[in-house]
């Protein structure tokens, strides 16, 4: 799966670095990475299609650069409206862990630096890290309704500070007008 994760983490940084994918598009790979869609082959060759095609795409601009924390959003259209209002999703933890970007070591060390089954100190590290890296304006913190990581929300809060709306959902739907609210409320200030 090396070659895979390699393409993976060229598109995560495509993301960030070279702005030519978008945060949704970035969801969607690092997401379906988890089990390239259980077909690693085919998961691979649509990987490919879509990286030759980022030459051809201009940069994307955006006024606030955003990262995803917690668990990957169910609510459709949230990338979308977020980047209507001037941000732009360059860092989404979980997907980016499920593509286990630590490919470089053996298999222990790539499953040790996997840190969402581990405890929230790991992840908070691995969260500030990108933030620096990345260049970070804010976070929000997606978390699941009546999920026991809500309770990491407090610990999360207290390391990375306070600024994280929290549109988390218990079932995939429209983005809805309290969270649409919050989002751009956080955006605009």
């Amino acid at each position: 799966m090396k070659p895979i994760r390699e393409k993976l983490a060229l598109l995560d940084q495509e993301t960030w670095e070279g702005n030519k994918v978008h945060g949704w598009e970035n969801h969607l790979f690092l997401v379906n990475s988890s089990d390239f869609k259980g077909n690693p082959d085919r998961f691979e060759e649509e990987l490919d299609a879509f990286l030759a095609g980022l030459s051809r795409r201009p940069n994307i601009r955006e006024a606030v650069r955003l990262g995803f924390i917690g668990i990957p959003p169910v609510q459709s259209g949230l990338y979308e409206y977020i980047e209507d209002l001037g941000g732009r999703v360059v860092f989404n933890e979980i997907q980016r862990q499920f593509s286990m970007p630590h490919y470089n070591q053996n298999l222990l060390h790539q499953y040790l630096a996997y840190t969402y089954p581990y405890d929230i100190f790991g992840r908070i590290k691995d969260i500030q890290q990108a933030m620096e890296q990345r260049r970070l304006d804010g976070l929000i913190h997606y978390t699941q309704t009546f999920c026991f990581r809500q309770v990491q929300d407090l610990l999360i809060r207290s390391h990375l500070g306070p600024s994280h709306p929290d549109p988390g959902r218990d079932k995939p739907r429209p983005i809805d007008n309290r969270t649409k609210f919050r989002i751009e409320a956080f955006i605009m200030c």
